[in-house]
């Protein structure tokens, strides 16, 4: 490449590590935001799922019941279910 410029020795040497290393900081860059990309949807994807669970799937797992039950006489409290 330097070579086709006119850049010839050393100085071709430096040229091209110089761009080297601009690219190694580009691909790096990229890296780190597409970690921090990846990292910010598990983080609202976890967010989303737990209100989720919170407004929909707790309330209709677990529905609230009220026990309904009818009053027995005392008497019949006293007698047992097998001795009468």
């Amino acid at each position: 490449m330097a070579d086709h410029l006119g850049i010839r020795g050393p100085l071709s040497w430096i040229l091209s590590l110089g761009m080297m290393s601009l690219f190694a900081f580009q691909v790096h860059h990229l890296s780190q935001t597409y970690k921090s990309l990846v990292k910010d949807r598990i983080l609202l994807s976890a967010e989303v799922m737990h209100e989720y669970d919170e407004k929909f799937v707790l309330p209709r797992a677990m529905p609230l019941v009220r026990d309904a039950s009818t009053m027995t006489s005392p008497v019949e409290e006293m007698i047992g279910p097998n001795e009468g």
